[in-house]
């Protein structure tokens, strides 16, 4: 597909009638875990129409995550023992980062660790939330964490001869993926996983920590900012979307921190909390990689 000056300014011709909404299993399955009056009977019903989804929801209640006594072999027990929360979660997870095929470029960009890169921001964007004094609601954090770089997944399924020249000016020049996407496509990731979101409905927060991870003054909810120092500390232990291999230094904008409520002491603690806080969600990681 051809790139022209604004790649996602006609979102429709550049992207496909695919992605004009949510897959409607997915959407279903949302809408049912966020209606108040739903009972884990009517999530149960929502669930049993994605089969892959079940299974991944069976899997984590099996694993050594939550370390029940005895194997749970059905949706109506794993339901009430997941909670809702931790459904939507998976419900997330395993559908809306799914939705682009598990491409591997050759310059090294993975759609499966750009999932697993972004679920793993979920998990340390609530981490940070949760130690921030002005962090904001955690479970948004991880919503965020875990959607705000799916416009890679788009660009790299949908314009593949723009995000190849992308990575080559990331590798040959050493530019961060911001300056490299206005460069070769007058446009950023950022942004396509923003409009997507928007016309998905989701909330403003998580739309802006899609758009804005990169540029925090535009931001005005903390949810960016928290996605934006998860994002950091997964970039700085390697956990990358494959294009950059191995652990780097954590930098960030310091702006995160003031926006965050965060000192040095604080901070600290939340870096000292990263790997156990890793180990603890690795089954819930792993189903991205399964």
């Amino acid at each position: 597909m051809a790139i022209d000056k604004d790649p996602v300014g006609d979102f429709s011709d550049k992207f496909g009638d695919e992605l004009q909404s949510l897959p409607e299993n997915v959407a279903r399955i949302l809408a049912t875990l966020d209606d108040p009056n739903s009972s884990a009977h009517d999530v149960e019903e929502a669930l049993a129409t994605d089969p892959s989804m079940s299974a991944k929801v069976l899997a984590l209640v099996n694993s050594a995550y939550f370390g029940f006594s005895s194997e749970v072999g059905t949706l109506a027990r794993a339901v009430p023992l997941l909670g809702f929360k931790t459904v939507r979660q998976i419900a997330l997870a395993t559908s809306l980062l799914n939705l682009a095929p598990s491409i591997e470029t050759e310059n090294g960009f993975s759609v499966v660790e750009n999932n697993y890169h972004a679920a793993t921001s979920g998990v340390l964007a609530k981490l940070v939330a949760r130690h921030a004094p002005r962090g904001g609601d955690p479970g948004e954090a991880f919503t965020g964490g875990l959607l705000h770089d799916i416009g890679k997944n788009v660009l790299a399924t949908h314009l593949p001869e723009g995000f190849d020249k992308v990575e080559r000016r990331i590798l040959d020049d050493g530019v961060d993926w911001a300056v490299a996407e206005q460069k070769e496509l007058h446009d950023t990731h950022a942004n396509v996983g923003a409009q997507l979101l928007r016309r998905w409905l989701f909330p403003k927060n998580i739309v802006e920590a899609t758009d804005f991870h990169h540029r925090l003054k535009d931001a005005t909810a903390p949810v960016a900012s928290a996605v934006h120092l998860a994002d950091a500390i997964c970039n700085s232990k390697g956990v990358t979307c494959g294009l950059h291999a191995g652990k780097g230094k954590l930098a960030y904008d310091n702006a995160a921190l003031t926006t965050l409520g965060l000192g040095k002491e604080q901070l600290d603690l939340v870096l000292s909390e990263v790997d156990g806080e890793l180990e603890r969600a690795a089954p819930f990681l792993h189903l991205l990689r399964d």
